[in-house]
């Protein structure tokens, strides 16, 4: 008994002593600069959408100048990000963000934001000034947020969200509730509330004339500097602005998409995320090819037609060769680059048909009519390099290699000789491709 107490007594001693430094230590925090920690706590987010991120960073920005935050969260409380619902349309991006205040019960207020033609606007919306068709909306973040049951007396299956598409960008959020009271109800008793009808586009908003319009304004967002709707895989490599429509960002992600179906361009976009590649603008026009990636890692697509996968995999071969050579610009070695480039994909596709060649047509890199003499044994050296096409090579002979680049640079069409490319540099071998297809091998099992 005598050992208990003094293991209690010592144990009590440590957890007061605990106590006080935690305590001391948050208030040492906030005395040094009160209001820094009241806007640490405000714009808190350890959440990974780019949405609510990038939100958070334009509000910052204005409360550097209007100093909002301390009256918001007098009016309203603190916003609770983590658990803001999102939603792209396709002529809006919507962001709804709880907001919580300790002398409330319930969620009384939604911040709502909405991004149309380039703007921010953002606005509290309080539960006594909406329809009473979307107050279900505060009782259902009321659960999830705070854990508790509205007084409303609905029960909403947090689990069973449902997302639906109209298209590409425009989708609604959907949950499942009960208003039957504790009745356990039946499956097919459960009805549906949905996220779109809830937009903020209608009701909701302070009226004109209150005195203080706390939380609610309009921010101008450069042109393409945020669109939440660019695939999030996309935008870990493009750090710059997206100067696409809406259709032309559709097709990008289904583009984008396809090309990463194929395991040898998914071995590498992961290759490029891996090393930290950071790429700049994406946009069209300004570029001589159907697609070009300049030494600033700008994309351009020569019009809307040419975002499409083919391109993608084209650029993203050379952006691993200049990963892979640390270079910046191709200069006297484009083509040599653009050989290599072609060759890989013969490669790739010939292993595809499993080098049944004569049974399909294809726009083989060292062909054409007048060089037919050269098909076969062009054929024989992938042939021999993959095993009859069984798989990816090992090894890639750079006397052919270089030989063929001569070939190619007489017959192809867009990387002629004519217009300036080099060809037959034995300062330029294929390790670029080769050192690919050892590892893309291990990824793909080829």
């Amino acid at each position: 008994m005598k050992n208990y107490n003094f293991l209690s007594t010592t144990l009590l001693f440590i957890l007061l002593f605990l106590t006080l430094i935690i305590n001391g230590c948050e208030k040492d925090y906030c005395e040094k600069d009160e209001q820094q920690c009241s806007n640490e706590k405000f714009f808190a987010y350890r959440g990974e959408k780019k949405l609510t991120a990038t939100i958070i960073n334009y509000l910052r920005i204005r409360n550097d100048s209007v100093k909002f935050t301390d009256k918001f969260v007098e009016l309203y409380g603190y916003p609770v990000w983590e658990k803001a619902v999102d939603i792209y349309k396709e002529d809006a991006n919507l962001l709804f963000v709880p907001i919580y205040h300790k002398k409330k019960e319930e969620i009384e207020t939604i911040w709502s934001f909405r991004i149309s033609e380039n703007i921010l606007h953002y606005t509290p919306l309080c539960r006594d000034k909406v329809p009473d068709e979307q107050t279900w909306a505060f009782d259902y973040l009321t659960q999830i947020v705070l854990n508790r049951r509205p007084q409303s007396g609905i029960i909403f299956r947090i689990d069973s969200g449902v997302t639906t598409r109209q298209g590409w960008f425009w989708r609604r959020k959907c949950v499942q509730y009960w208003a039957g009271g504790d009745v356990e109800p039946k499956p097919y008793e459960w009805k549906q509330h949905c996220w779109w009808l809830f937009d903020g586009g209608h009701g909701g908003y302070p009226d004109p004339d209150d005195d203080v319009m706390v939380g609610h304004g309009n921010i101008p967002i450069p042109p393409g500097d945020f669109d939440p709707s660019l695939d999030t895989e996309i935008q870990k490599l493009f750090k710059g602005k997206c100067n696409l429509n809406h259709e032309d960002i559709k097709k990008l992600n289904k583009a984008y998409e396809e090309m990463r179906q194929e395991c040898f361009y998914e071995y590498i976009d992961n290759y490029l995320k891996k090393n930290n590649v950071r790429l700049g603008n994406i946009s069209k026009g300004n570029t001589f090819g159907q697609a070009s990636i300049d030494e600033k890692g700008n994309l351009r697509f020569y019009d809307s037609g040419e975002i499409i996968a083919e391109n993608l995999k084209h650029e993203w071969i050379h952006l691993f060769q200049r990963q892979y050579h640390h270079m910046t610009s191709f200069g006297n070695k484009a083509g040599m680059m653009e050989f290599e480039l072609a060759l890989a994909q013969d490669i790739l596709f010939f292993v595809e048909i499993q080098g049944n060649w004569l049974e399909h047509a294809h726009s083989w890199a060292a062909w054409s009519m007048e060089y037919e003499k050269y098909q076969k044994e062009y054929m024989n050296w992938l042939k021999e390099m993959t095993a009859d096409g069984r798989h990816y090579p090992t090894a890639i002979d750079n006397i052919r290699f270089n030989f063929f680049s001569s070939v190619f640079g007489e017959v192809s069409i867009s990387y002629n000789r004519s217009r300036g490319y080099v060809y037959g540099n034995n300062a330029y071998t294929s390790s670029a491709i080769q050192t690919l297809f050892k590892q893309a091998k291990k990824h793909c099992n080829k």
